[in-house]
């Protein structure tokens, strides 16, 4: 894997979440459903996007059209959720985001990019670590959620 290709998604998502200012609540969570989503059509996505004709067959396609329907429904929920104003809330939003997504991408990653020796290291520590980060991952999203504090309704 390479590990410059790695930080630069890192950076670019943590970027996405900081400047769209969301909560990590609601991305967890879809991020998780994602993660499900990924698990159970990842194989059948990569033979449609290659018999439609967009990407050729291969362990490459498979690989991207994993890291789509992984990656989807938390990128959709970039647009609607919590919004904080707080710039710890959202430097944590986004570290708590981008260790959850490169724990679920670390299957697809791994098919798409060469492994090096840095990158085995990488590679060997996400994936055995990658059941516990996303479960907690949840768990933090769920919290998150629960003790946000709703906005008070403007006064007529």
């Amino acid at each position: 894997m390479n590990v410059i290709i790695v930080i630069a998604l890192a950076v670019i998502l943590f970027g996405l979440v900081f400047f769209s200012r969301r909560r990590f609540g609601m991305l967890g969570l879809a991020l998780a459903a994602g993660v499900t989503v990924g698990s159970m059509w990842g194989a059948d996505g990569g033979v449609l996007l290659s018999s439609v004709g967009i990407l050729p067959s291969g362990s490459s396609t498979d690989a991207i059209a994993l890291a789509i329907l992984t990656m989807l429904p938390a990128l959709l929920l970039l647009t609607k959720g919590k919004k904080t104003k707080k710039v710890g809330v959202k430097v944590l939003s986004g570290l708590l985001f981008v260790v959850m997504s490169l724990a679920a991408l670390v299957g697809p990653l791994s098919l798409m990019l060469p492994l090096d020796a840095t990158g085995v290291v990488v590679y060997s520590t996400l994936l055995q670590y990658q059941s516990l980060i996303i479960s907690a991952g949840i768990v933090v999203a769920v919290l998150d959620i629960l003790f946000a504090k709703t906005p008070k309704p403007a006064p007529d």
